[in-house]
């Protein structure tokens, strides 16, 4: 019986972000923030209904209230407080990295985890101080750290005992976001995007291409706690 009832509150659950994903791009703009945020607190409760007392969950369930956490001042908040937004979600894709590493199936692998991870992060801080110079900031800064950090965990996210498509494919999703956020952002501030280029009009049209990967990253990142709730029960 309670599978049955897992089952049902994961398509209701699934239901419920594939609405909101569509409401994100249809509502007037006074409404749009609360369908936002609402994406990533039912993320939030849908894992806490997966509960089981493995690490695994543990780590991606923290992962996900950081999230909800970092949403909070970049989604509720006008302005947005964008430096504790971005190092809340450092946390999220640090837990993110304590679950991966966890379910590494070799020795060898986890050390070069160590070590592949390290790297990025120093190569893609030390890139953006070498291009922006004087422009570079703590924002900047962070911010590099923190997609070093996703990028190593989609990496690496495949490489376990029994992988989880579902979180890695989630990942690709939340990097593609992150990607599309970054780009807006630079953009008139340390770059130019021609205003006639295929990314200008991705990251200026009608569909907000943020949101459009952000909702089902954080839909299969919390339902890749399912498989493992469902086989415990």
């Amino acid at each position: 019986m309670y599978k049955k009832l897992i089952i049902f509150f994961t398509i209701f659950f699934c239901l419920l972000e594939i609405i909101l994903s569509i409401l994100i791009q249809t509502v007037p703009y006074q409404y749009k923030d609360i369908c936002c945020f609402l994406v990533v607190v039912i993320s939030y409760l849908y894992s806490l209904l997966l509960f089981n007392k493995t690490k695994d969950y543990l780590y991606t369930h923290i992962g996900l209230l950081f999230t909800l956490l970092a949403d909070i001042f970049l989604v509720l908040t006008n302005p947005m407080y964008e430096i504790p937004g971005v190092l809340l979600f450092c946390i999220t894709q640090l837990f993110y990295c304590l679950k991966i590493h966890l379910v590494i199936d070799s020795k060898i692998t986890r050390i070069i985890h160590i070590y592949v991870r390290t790297f990025i992060i120093f190569l893609l801080l030390g890139i953006t101080v070498f291009v922006l110079n004087e422009n570079s900031n703590f924002l900047t800064l962070i911010s590099m750290f923190y997609y070093a950090n996703l990028v190593t965990n989609i990496i690496f996210s495949f490489y376990s005992r029994k992988p989880s498509f579902l979180f890695s494919i989630g990942l690709i999703l939340f990097a593609c976001c992150d990607l599309f956020v970054g780009l807006t952002y630079i953009d008139n501030i340390y770059i130019n995007i021609n205003n006639n280029s295929f990314i200008h009009n991705l990251c200026y049209s009608n569909i907000d291409i943020i949101w459009l990967f952000y909702v089902p990253s954080q839909t299969l990142i919390a339902c890749s706690l399912f498989k493992q709730k469902y086989k415990s029960l």
